[in-house]
């Protein structure tokens, strides 16, 4: 049985490639950009019977930055405990018994994203 190749009714190059090859280059494209962020901790703490020494967290998206903004003037700590939370995945009351030293560089990889809108709208 042959192997499918990708035609184009135009070549832009004079190369033709297994549609394994494309999908798997494109699969590589999209890695290439970390979508988690580990947080190892210093201070590695237990909650209810679960040890944690680690926290995953994925980017945040348009609707993070939205409740972030919504909830950030009420109360910016629990603003901030909420969007890790969501963020990591786990229980707001899991991020408020994380070490204030463990805290601050996940708090400063948050705000980090918040830095260039905060550029744009003071240019304007």
């Amino acid at each position: 049985m042959s192997t499918p190749t990708l035609q184009s009714p135009v070549p832009v190059f004079n190369l033709q490639f297994p549609l394994a090859s494309v999908a798997a280059h494109k699969v590589c494209n999209t890695m290439s950009t970390p979508t988690l962020q580990v947080f190892n901790l210093q201070f590695p703490f237990e909650y209810r019977g679960a040890q944690y020494i680690e926290f995953k967290a994925r980017r945040p998206r348009v609707r993070d930055l939205r409740n972030f903004i919504k909830n950030v003037d009420k109360d910016g700590v629990a603003a901030m405990e909420k969007v890790l939370a969501d963020l990591c995945e786990v229980d707001e009351k899991i991020i408020s018994e994380i070490d204030i030293e463990d805290f601050a560089p996940m708090k400063a990889w948050f705000e980090g994203f918040l830095k260039p809108m905060l550029n744009e709208s003071t240019e304007s």
